[in-house]
Formats: C-alpha cells, sequence, structure tokens
C-alpha cells in the first residue's frame, strides 16, 4: 500500500435491519449478500458456502456457545472461512469492535480506522488496544542476542542432522 493519504470512503451505511436476529444467521445472510470470490475461478461471484462450512457456522455461533474450533486437512477452505466471518464480524456483530495499533503516538491512526468504520457499520463501542513494548533498549537488545544464539543452535543442530544422512 502507498504511504500517504488515501482516497475518500464513498461508500454508504449498510442497511441490516432486515437481518435476523440469531448469531449464525446475520452472518450467513451477511456473507451471502456482501461476500464476493476475490480471485480465481468464480471471480467476483457471490460466495457459494461449502455445506461443512455452513455447518461449522450454524454450530460454532449457536445460543451459549462462545468457542468454535474447525480442525480439517489443509487446503479445504479454513482460512477463506476465517476471512469472510471476520469481515462479516465487522457489521453484524453488536459487541464492541477492538481494534489492534502497534504504535502508541497520537492514536491518529486508530481514530481514522474507527470514523471509517462507524461511516459503514456503527458500533456502540470501540476499544482500541495498543502493544507497548515497555523493555529497556538494553533487555530489547539482551533478547535480540538470545533470538539469535537459539536461531545459530538451530541451525546447527539441522545442519548436524543432515550431514548424518549422508
Amino acid at each position: 500500500m502507498r504511504a500517504g493519504p488515501k482516497g475518500e470512503l464513498t461508500a454508504g451505511s449498510l442497511d441490516l435491519s432486515g437481518y435476523p436476529a440469531g448469531r449464525a444467521a446475520r452472518r450467513l445472510r451477511f456473507i451471502a449478500d456482501h461476500v464476493v470470490v476475490p480471485k480465481g475461478v468464480g471471480a467476483r461471484e457471490p460466495v457459494d458456502l461449502r455445506a461443512f462450512q455452513r455447518e461449522f457456522i450454524e454450530s460454532a455461533y449457536a445460543p451459549g456457545i462462545r468457542t468454535g474450533l474447525l480442525s480439517i486437512p489443509r487446503a479445504n477452505g479454513k482460512s477463506a472461512l476465517g476471512a469472510m466471518l471476520a469481515v462479516a464480524e465487522l457489521f453484524v456483530n453488536d459487541a464492541p469492535l477492538v481494534l489492534v495499533d502497534d504504535e502508541i503516538s497520537t492514536g491518529a491512526t486508530a481514530l481514522d480506522s474507527i470514523r471509517a468504520l462507524h461511516g459503514l457499520a456503527p458500533h456502540r463501542r470501540y476499544v482500541v488496544a495498543s502493544l507497548v513494548d515497555l523493555r529497556s533498549p538494553e533487555q530489547r537488545h539482551e533478547d535480540r542476542m538470545e533470538r539469535r544464539m537459539h536461531r545459530d543452535r538451530m541451525e546447527r543442530r539441522m545442519m548436524h542432522r543432515r550431514m548424518r544422512r549422508m
């Protein structure tokens, strides 16, 4: 992404007033209405959830369920499903929206993000979590050296294993 000012937001708020009240149903409806395949086969077409993805959403967002776990082999659509649910959460979840900011300066970046998101999908409450490294410069240097030594030990072990296989 280019540095500097970004283009103005031209989209209006999404009207989700006719959406069902159920947690799973809201997410399924949002995905059906607003999520498209970004590239590849079916690009720019609405997403067609596979049966297991639909079943996972219905199970993970059932009443009383707080955590869902999907464990299936690679290349079966887990990442795509996670991305779709992450986007849906920005719009259909009425819980506070948490933004993580990795630099605490003026907070302007977080405020700009909140303004843009509020224009699309207003939330009642926003939380900004900042990641702050409170270690001294000496401690950061020491930690960096320790990681480097660990990495070097691992590389020597791998080299030793390769040599034994020969």
